[in-house]
């Protein structure tokens, strides 16, 4: 394992259990949509999505064109769905990279059918009906009137439609259901108008661990459920699902501190007695939050240790102790597992005032992410480039 001063790790054996884990749980004949946008929340979108499809992901989900790009740049050939509507001028490359844009306007549709008339292809499309998410797509009661007004461009075609849900609190099921019953009857109306939509989707990472979704889903559509960032409560007994995330660093120094001395910026923390602090070399410049001072804690030798005062850009502090054997080089836990003990993303999340995607996609390029198998380094990127250790090659 390569050295780093703090490294990101991902585990690609847990990526593979997990996709297979939510496959044997969800009905026959239905795929997996995976998301990995924003990096795939953190992990790497083209390391995730390679490892995706060994393990039956047939589809992935993006929010931008380049992410998309990215993944085609990389060897990955599934169908990639563009869940944000894309503006005009993005529009040839999707032709280009064959990415399936949802679409939410006449005007938009119209340009995308110019477009692969000019490339002489057929351009495929899917459209978010918004049954209460409020963010972009087009309202259940106005679906048969677009789909009437796209209907006659011979060069795009409709492959799909598609829900989000906004409720993802147990006591908020009562609103999921109620978007499936509309989202269902919208379905049932366009196909009775002779619109083929052979994919169909709504279940998230939530709504699978519920068991909420329409009866005409062809997919379900997990992301954090995948990388393992669900608490397990929120997990169904018969779902085994695994962290495939950690953070490490390393202590870079341990000095004694004999009570009265300050701690960080903001005079925020004054060492009350005798004790040993350890600076490590993690902070919000490495996209470790800074609303977790005074309140995280990471773990050193198996133990926790809590953070003190303020953390910085590029370091945070930790009390370790008058009679601690911890010293320079020991790895550190942020995120993840050490001896008995654990932090997880949710912890942090809880911890810092965020939701778990806020964790890791703050996550920044500083921070390298480390790919195992068999807790053996297959891979690496970092800022200055990627390297396989697997025996294929430079990339």
């Amino acid at each position: 394992m390569h050295h780093y001063p703090v490294w990101a790790e991902v585990d690609l054996d847990a990526i593979g259990e997990n996709c297979e884990a939510v496959r044997s749980g969800i009905a026959a004949g239905r795929e997996i949509l995976l998301v990995v946008k924003a990096d795939a929340y953190g992990l790497g979108a083209i390391a995730v999505a390679h490892e995706a499809a060994r393990h039956g992901v047939t589809r992935l989900g993006v929010a931008t064109v380049d992410e998309a790009i990215e993944l085609r740049q990389s060897g990955v050939d599934l169908p990639i769905l563009l869940f944000s509507p894309p503006l005009e001028d993005e529009l040839p490359d999707i032709v280009q990279a064959e990415i399936e844009p949802t679409i939410a306007s006449p005007a938009i549709a119209a340009a995308y059918d110019s477009l692969c008339a000019d490339a002489g292809v057929i351009g495929r499309y899917q459209v978010e009906i918004d049954t209460g998410m409020g963010r972009w797509g087009v309202w259940p009661a106005d679906a048969p009137g677009f789909f009437a007004s796209v209907r006659d461009l011979a060069h795009i075609e409709p492959t799909g439609v598609y829900m989000h849900f906004p409720a993802t609190a147990d006591e908020q099921q009562s609103f999921s259901r109620e978007q499936v019953r509309v989202f269902d009857e919208t379905v049932d109306r366009l196909r009775a108008l002779g619109i083929a939509l052979p994919n169909v989707h709504s279940a998230n990472s939530a709504n699978i661990c519920w068991g909420i979704g329409s009866r005409h889903d062809t997919a379900v559509r997990p992301g954090i459920l995948i990388y393992g960032f669900l608490p397990p409560e929120s997990l169904p007994a018969d779902l085994a699902i695994r962290p495939a995330f950690a953070i490490r660093s390393r202590v870079v120094q341990v000095r004694p501190f004999g009570g009265g001395e300050n701690v960080s910026y903001g005079l925020t923390h004054q060492v009350a007695k005798p004790t040993n602090i350890a600076s490590i070399p993690v902070g919000y410049g490495h996209g470790f939050s800074r609303a977790l001072s005074g309140t995280g804690d990471v773990l050193i030798r198996g133990k926790r240790y809590p953070i003190v005062g303020q953390i910085t850009m590029d370091a945070l502090m930790v009390d370790v102790g008058l009679e601690s054997a911890v010293e320079p080089g020991d790895e550190v836990v942020l995120v993840g597992a050490m001896g008995s003990e654990k932090i997880t993303v949710d912890e942090l999340a809880r911890k810092a005032g965020r939701i778990p995607y806020e964790i890791t996609c703050a996550i920044g390029r500083r921070v390298p992410r480390v790919y195992t198998r068999s807790r053996r380094e297959v891979w690496t990127r970092t800022m200055l480039g990627s390297r396989r250790l697997d025996g294929e090659g430079e990339e």
